[in-house]
Parts: structure tokens; C-alpha cells; sequence
């Protein structure tokens, strides 16, 4: 399975150091987002890489 450039995008917000956190948020999150899982939080890292990385890290990594 190939990975589509926005899962590659989210995967690329990952700090080194909560990376594991990271891809279990976006793990969780894929699965129950449905097709377009990313979309509204790469919307937000347009503006915000900051606040879309604690999006996915704390409530779907960590919650």
C-alpha cells in the first residue's frame, strides 16, 4: 500500500522525539477518520504545523 501525500505530510510533522507517539495518533486516527482521515489536520498544518502535530499526538496517540 502506498502512502498518499498527505499521510506523508502528517507523518513529516513528527518531532523526533514523540515520533512512536506520533505515528500510533495518525494510526488511530486513519482508522477511524475513513478515507479522508487527514484532511481537516493537514488543513490545519497549512497554518499551524504546531498545533496539527498536537492534534494528532495527544488526543489520538496519547488519549
Amino acid at each position: 500500500m502506498t502512502m498518499t501525500h498527505i499521510e506523508q505530510q502528517l507523518e513529516n510533522l513528527a518531532s523526533p522525539g514523540d515520533r512512536q507517539k506520533h505515528l500510533h495518533g495518525l494510526a488511530v486516527l486513519k482508522q477511524i477518520g475513513g478515507e479522508n482521515f487527514g484532511g481537516p489536520v493537514s488543513q490545519l498544518a497549512s497554518f499551524s504545523e504546531d498545533l496539527a502535530r498536537f492534534t494528532i499526538q495527544y488526543p489520538y496517540g496519547d488519549v
